[in-house]
Formats: C-alpha cells, structure tokens, sequence
C-alpha cells in the first residue's frame, strides 16, 4: 500500500497494515492507489509517519541513533496511534516520550496547544503531561507559560497538585499508569 504524506510517498507491505491497523487498510482499499491522502492522515507529519512504518516492521520507537525520538514526535506518534486505534502504538510512544523527557531532563511545551487541540478531557496523554508538570514544572517566563499552556492544561495542573503531594524518586515517572488498554 502507498501513502501520500505530504511531498513523501511510503510503501508499506499491505499485510502489515492490516494486521497492525485494520482501520487504515480498510480505508486505503477505498482510496485504491496513493493520487489521494487518507481522510486520517491529512495532518500527520512525515517524519512521524515514517516512525510509525518503522514501527510497524519492528516494534519499536527509535530514531536513527538508536535513542528515542524527539518529543514532538512521540507526542505525533501517539496521537496517531490513538487515531488510528492502535494502542500499543500509542503506549509504545509514551513509553518513548518518557524516556526522552528524562534524556532531556525537561518536558517540550512549545507541543502543549497540539496535545490539547488533538484529545479529549480525560485522556491519558494529557493526564501524562499534567502529572509531569505537577512533579517537574519547566523553568519559563509567565509569558511562555501564557502562550504554551492552554487553559485547560492550566486547570488541570491546578487540580492534580491539590492530589499529588509527593515527588517521584530519581525524576522519573512510570508511564505505565497512562498507558490505552490493549484489547485481545
């Protein structure tokens, strides 16, 4: 199967999007060819999307390197995998971002507004960032904050410090708790 991402053309094994993602090869079947974007893939970034068919051969979230991939990519990741209903993807890259946060020692908030603008109220990766800046607020200027934190990130920030009164050991947060359940 092609998929047209941009100026970017990707090949995919069909069998593989199948098995991984039924919803995406269902959709690209009625597309028949790559002239068309997928309705779901409209706003997904290139880079992202060539993680995700890495991931798709392997499993894994990691860059070239060998390290996990930049924030902003996780976060993309995972609002895909989330997308696309394939939770395994989605916790792959939460596993990813965390690790990739403690590499940096900071969480990126430039992402904030496109986390918020991209889930819903309740959902385990905006449930992930509000603990994260809960336990490990990034050092910024009242203006970066005001342009970087949604008010509804704000809100949720205000309402978890009032529940979490401890500080996780070595500065690390186990994502598990965040993480989609996998169905069977």
């Amino acid at each position: 199967m092609n998929f047209l991402i941009g100026t970017s053309t990707f090949s995919v094994y069909a069998d593989f999007i199948r098995w991984h993602c039924p919803m995406l090869a269902e959709e690209n079947e009625h597309i028949r060819g790559h002239s068309n974007i997928n309705r779901s893939l409209e706003d997904v970034d290139a880079g992202v999307f060539g993680l995700f068919v890495n991931w798709l051969y392997t499993e894994r979230l990691i860059n070239k390197r060998g390290d996990p991939p930049f924030q902003q990519r996780c976060i993309g990741i995972w609002i895909l995998g989330n997308m696309l209903q394939m939770p395994k993807l989605s916790n792959d890259a939460l596993d990813a971002l965390e690790a990739r946060r403690r590499k940096e020692g900071v969480i990126q908030t430039k992402v904030f507004h496109y986390i918020y603008n991209n889930t819903k109220e309740g959902n385990p990766l905006r449930r992930y960032v509000t603990d994260v800046c809960v336990y490990f607020m990034p050092n910024l200027t009242e203006r970066e904050k005001s342009e970087r934190f949604p008010e509804q990130l704000d809100q949720d920030i205000f309402l978890a410090s009032l529940i979490h009164k401890i500080k996780p050991e070595n500065e690390e947060i186990d994502p598990t708790p965040y993480h989609l359940k996998i169905e069977a």
